[in-house]
């Protein structure tokens, strides 16, 4: 079932699954089947499972499959009971009591879980006078729990008498309307015939026919119980789901899909599954900016279960690590004085700055590393001494962590000059004998900030032009590069403020 089972030539309709909550009417939640030309044994078999409960008679409440009584109209005869003990979870246990109420008896119980299916029988037997209870478990090939519980009927001239049996919430307290717990059960089955025991569902031919329910849950992750909304990967997705569940059978395998659509089967057809609750699928081929869903549906005796599908994953396009360091260029020193320099170069992307100089190839000074991001990148080096020769490298790194150093190069700081207090004297040294480490020096008139000295043949031949600041340096070459002679030169010193001085130096 469910449907319409006929018992003794009345129909009876089980709608699938019946839930008792506190508020309930008593009379509108049980079946009562006659079964007053029942045979001497009766069987009544049905799927049940506890559900969370509050005390409401006697430390226990009740949810009961039982005889009813002719006398007293409800169940005080054999009856299972779901006892809800002060501590610890639910038990099942038979309970009677004589026609009167007088006498009771509790046998034996079996311990069960809140929320979890069973399949319960209660067979009422005329010959013995006895109630047997059962427990079996459907989500373990009906293997029974525990043992069968024997009680007695109090009955003193068999089966017969009994009008009836009550599925529901026959509490065995009479009418009691504050039962609190929210029980259900499903799948009605009696024997009224030869009270077959125990009765299991299809006994006839032992199979399952009714397929599992969707899984609870689909979500899109490797992770059980975390759902994530992208990955970066395109060729692997994971996805993970809460169980099926078969009342009848036991769920044998999973099966899977996966689309660009809720249901959809576009990046992968259906595939087989062992009885486990994740999967991960590689050697997909999938698309940036596409959101990718799971399809997961149980597989049992009974047949391919309904379908839950993911929320979906997104691909998200994946960024490379940055393994290409910067490529330094332009590097120059410049503004050189006797004590100082201006180191500069540019790089091909927005990198830090910093320079390690020395006397020698050994360096022995660095800079601290400027961490301002820059193209254009400028080291100002102090305190140096004068006349002499300087190494030095280029360091910058990217935001990646990508680090160049560059080449070596040199450079010369000058002879350091007292001019004197004489306002005529503005080249230096003078005779001077030109080298790399000795070259002529020009001052500005009245000490200017800058501007250009021309050098003359005495013919009045342009040999070069230079400009600068306070100080210009003339390496004695013409304006092709080439080395000038020795010999007498004029020059003309023009400030930028347009004070000018003239005078003549000679090259040895």
């Amino acid at each position: 079932m469910p449907g319409t089972v006929t018992v003794g030539g009345v129909n009876y309709t089980d709608t699938g699954t019946r839930t008792w909550a506190f508020a309930d009417k008593y009379d509108e939640n049980y079946i009562q089947i006659d079964t007053t030309a029942t045979a001497v044994n009766v069987t009544l078999a049905c799927f049940l499972t506890p559900g969370p409960t509050v005390f409401v008679w006697n430390q226990f409440d009740t949810i009961s499959i039982g005889a009813v009584n002719p006398n007293l109209g409800y169940a005080r005869h054999g009856l299972l009971q779901i006892i809800y003990p002060n501590v610890g979870g639910p038990f099942m246990r038979g309970h009677s009591s004589d026609t009167n109420g007088a006498t009771t008896f509790s046998a034996s119980s079996v311990t069960v879980v809140t929320g979890k299916t069973y399949w319960v029988n209660v067979s009422l037997r005329g010959v013995t006078n006895e109630v047997l209870i059962a427990v079996f478990d459907p989500d373990n090939g009906y293997a029974q729990v525990g043992e069968t519980v024997s009680c007695p009927t109090f009955l003193t001239t068999g089966i017969v008498q009994m009008r009836g049996v009550k599925l529901g919430r026959s509490d065995s307290h009479s009418d009691n309307p504050k039962c609190g717990t929210q029980t259900n059960f499903d799948h009605l089955m009696v024997d009224y015939t030869n009270g077959v025991f125990p009765l299991l569902p299809d006994i006839s031919t032992g199979t399952d026919t009714t397929p599992p329910s969707a899984p609870g849950t689909v979500r899109d992750g490797l992770t059980s119980g975390i759902d994530i909304s992208s990955t970066t990967s395109t060729t692997q997705l994971s996805a993970n789901w809460t169980a099926a569940t078969d009342a009848q059978s036991v769920i044998t395998a999973y099966q899977y899909a996966i689309g660009t659509s809720a249901g959809g089967t576009q990046a992968l057809a259906w595939q087989t599954l062992g009885n486990v609750l994740t999967v991960t699928r590689s050697g997909l081929s999938l698309n940036a900016g596409t959101t990718y869903y799971f399809t997961v549906r149980g597989v049992s005796a009974g047949g391919t279960g309904t379908a839950a599908n993911s929320n979906g994953q997104v691909v998200s396009a994946s960024i490379p690590a940055d393994t290409t360091p910067p490529v330094i260029s332009l590097v120059t020193a410049q503004n050189i004085t006797a004590y100082g320099a201006v180191i500069t170069w540019t790089t091909d992307e927005l990198s830090t700055t910093q320079v390690e100089y020395g006397r020698t190839i050994n360096y022995g000074h660095i800079t601290i590393k400027d961490l301002t991001m820059a193209l254009s990148h400028s080291v100002t080096l102090a305190n140096l001494q004068d006349n002499a020769g300087y190494y030095f490298r280029v360091i910058s790194g990217d935001a990646g962590g990508n680090e160049t150093v560059s080449q070596n190069y040199t450079f010369s700081t000058p002879e350091y000059v007292n001019w004197g207090p004489a306002t005529g004297n503005h080249a230096y040294p003078n005779p001077c004998r030109v080298s790399s480490m000795n070259q002529v020096r020009f001052r500005m008139p009245d000490e200017a900030a800058g501007g250009e000295v021309a050098i003359y043949t005495l013919s009045g031949q342009l040999v070069r032009k230079r400009t600068g600041q306070t100080v210009i340096f003339w390496d004695g070459s013409d304006s092709n590069g080439e080395k000038a002679g020795r010999g007498i030169y004029i020059y003309k010193i023009t400030s930028n403020a347009g004070a000018t001085a003239t005078g003549k130096i000679v090259l040895k």
